[in-house]
């Protein structure tokens, strides 16, 4: 806290196990932590480090097809679950996103320092149209963001 704000996203049918292993994901910002009170929907891209290609998302909706089949879901019930291309997060997504998660952390700065907390992970999930954040996690339990060191627009 109080350096950078990232954002993981997966697209729909996909699990946030992925993510905090830093296994996978679909899109990903980094955002300066004096710039998240000026971050809009409208204006969030900007701050976008990555977003998958059609030819990754179509590898990536493999292995999770691939992975659910192995955990016991049958064909049938999975069949239609993943899109075929990749949707990107809509604004409605960023705007409640922003509203529910980051902005709230922002405000909290100084009390969640106190406690002791100076970096935790937001889960999330999207179901119906709307952001539930399940499950809040100290930076131990995430994969490590180092790699966004490197200079904006370089290889992964």
């Amino acid at each position: 806290m109080g350096h950078k704000v990232y954002v993981d996203f997966l697209g729909k049918g996909f699990d946030m196990g992925f993510i905090t292993k830093g296994k996978e994901n679909h899109e990903l910002w980094s955002i300066d932590w004096e710039d998240v009170l000026f971050v809009t929907p409208n204006n969030m891209n900007k701050y976008r480090q990555y977003i998958i290609s059609n030819n990754d998302y179509l590898q990536s909706a493999r292995r999770r097809l691939q992975h659910l089949l192995n955990i016991g879901y049958s064909a049938e019930y999975i069949k239609g679950k993943i899109p075929k291309t990749y949707l990107p997060m809509s604004p409605s997504i960023k705007e409640m996103l922003l509203d529910k998660i980051v902005f709230p952390m922002y405000s909290k700065e100084s009390a969640l320092k106190r406690d002791g907390l100076t970096s935790l992970g937001v889960q999330g999930m999207i179901i119906d149209g709307k952001l539930f954040p399940i499950e809040i996690n100290r930076r131990e339990r995430f994969a490590e963001k180092s790699f966004l060191d490197k200079e904006n627009g370089t290889e992964r």
